[in-house]
């Protein structure tokens, strides 16, 4: 053999091994800058271009939805037996009669979530020792007093007193009520609220008459000799204003105040009522028979 020719045959595949070697690395296009798409031994097929979009993923997040709460009934009693009333209105507090039955008192109170006036003529309540004491309303008038139907307004509440044998059956309590005191005897007593006197209703007033009428306690009337006491010209405004203290001018003066109904009820039963005077249960059941609550002392 020509050993030239045979170096010649050597050197030629190692420059053929050589530029093979190089040609499938890539850090050699990345030095040459060259797409390793070129690979002119690649047998693979190169990955085709693709295109990324950012998409914007709306997540919906569902609501919290609370299961209703299921009222718990007193021991002996169902939740089919529950009033729509439970839980919005309330025995609040109980005065218990004395060892002979005599006296006592109860208070219903209805919450801010009745959302509106309840109608509790025809109620009742029961203890253990029987017997039902009952709601009744009045002949009707069309004055505050014996109202044929005891409604009471949200957030407010009523005071059912055992006693009874007066005028008076019931009356809604309200700003100027307290000037019923001196026409009505009852006990307890009409609580004062009455409005007192703007300033600006009194600047153009003598200042004895100003004096005066700052004098009063809150639901006074005053009396015929001391409105006699102002009879001058300048008076006839001081006098006319005297005048007006008592119920009707100041109903008409102040019945559109948003509180001037927010004192509730006074409901005077003329009833025994039939609670122990040491411990007991007492339930409050609506006119249809529903228990509205029970109240345990």
């Amino acid at each position: 053999m020509n050993w030239k020719g045979f170096f010649v045959i050597v050197l030629v595949l190692l420059v053929i091994y050589g530029v093979y070697f190089l040609v499938t690395q890539a850090d050699f296009f990345r030095l040459l800058s060259i797409p390793r798409v070129f690979d002119p031994f690649a047998t693979s097929v190169p990955p085709a271009q693709t295109t990324s979009r950012t998409s914007r993923t709306t997540r919906t997040t569902a609501p919290t939805v609370r299961a209703p709460e299921v009222p718990v009934p007193p021991d002996g009693f169902s939740v089919s037996d529950l009033s729509p009333y439970f839980d919005k209105v309330r025995i609040a507090s109980v005065r218990r009669p004395n060892q002979y039955g005599v006296g006592g008192e109860f208070t219903l109170r209805v919450d801010a979530s009745a959302g509106t006036s309840v109608d509790v003529t025809g109620w009742s309540v029961r203890g253990n020792r029987g017997g039902n004491v009952i709601i009744f309303g009045a002949g009707g008038t069309s004055g505050p007093v014996n109202q044929a139907r005891v409604i009471v307004r949200p957030n407010t509440s009523a005071i059912f007193y055992a006693a009874g044998g007066t005028f008076v059956k019931n009356i809604e309590l309200n700003a100027c009520t307290g000037y019923l005191n001196d026409l009505y005897v009852i006990t307890p007593k009409f609580p004062n609220n009455c409005p007192r006197p703007s300033r600006s209703d009194l600047v153009t007033f003598s200042g004895e008459c100003q004096n005066f009428i700052n004098s009063l306690g809150s639901c006074e009337v005053p009396d015929a000799e001391d409105v006699n006491r102002f009879t001058g010209s300048r008076d006839v405004a001081c006098r006319a204003y005297l005048n007006s203290l008592n119920y009707g001018p100041c109903v008409s003066r102040y019945r559109d105040l948003p509180n001037f109904y927010s004192y509730g009820w006074r409901v005077w039963l003329g009833a025994e009522l039939k609670f122990d005077p040491y411990h007991d249960r007492l339930i409050l059941f609506d006119a249809a028979g529903k228990l509205v609550d029970e109240y345990v002392y």
